[in-house]
């Protein structure tokens, strides 16, 4: 009886082994599809950034070239200057006593 028990048990032992190594085997192209996936997913998510990185750029240089165009900084500068220059004397009076 007792060898036949062990029998029984070899037997039952190499039937699991056999189904552990099958659903590991399949447990494994499993997990190598979903990151092939993956990594496909981020390769086409790296072009996305790609393109609008570009196109954020493009904007930036249109909208810098339009101000550069349309845009007197000089006469802008010059008025910030005499803003400046009057709240300065505005200054100097108020401490001068009358």
């Amino acid at each position: 009886a007792r060898v036949k028990d062990t029998r029984q048990l070899i037997e039952l032992q190499e039937r699991l082994h056999s189904a552990l190594s099958l659903y590991f085997g399949i447990k494994n192209e499993y997990v190598e599809q979903q990151l092939d996936n993956l990594n496909r997913e981020s390769h086409q998510n790296g072009l996305q950034l790609f393109q609008v990185q570009e196109t954020i750029q493009l904007s930036v240089d249109r909208i810098t070239k339009f101000l550069v165009e349309k845009v007197d900084f000089n006469a802008i500068h010059e008025e910030a200057m005499l803003k400046v220059h009057r709240e300065e004397l505005q200054q100097q009076q108020q401490k001068v006593p009358v």
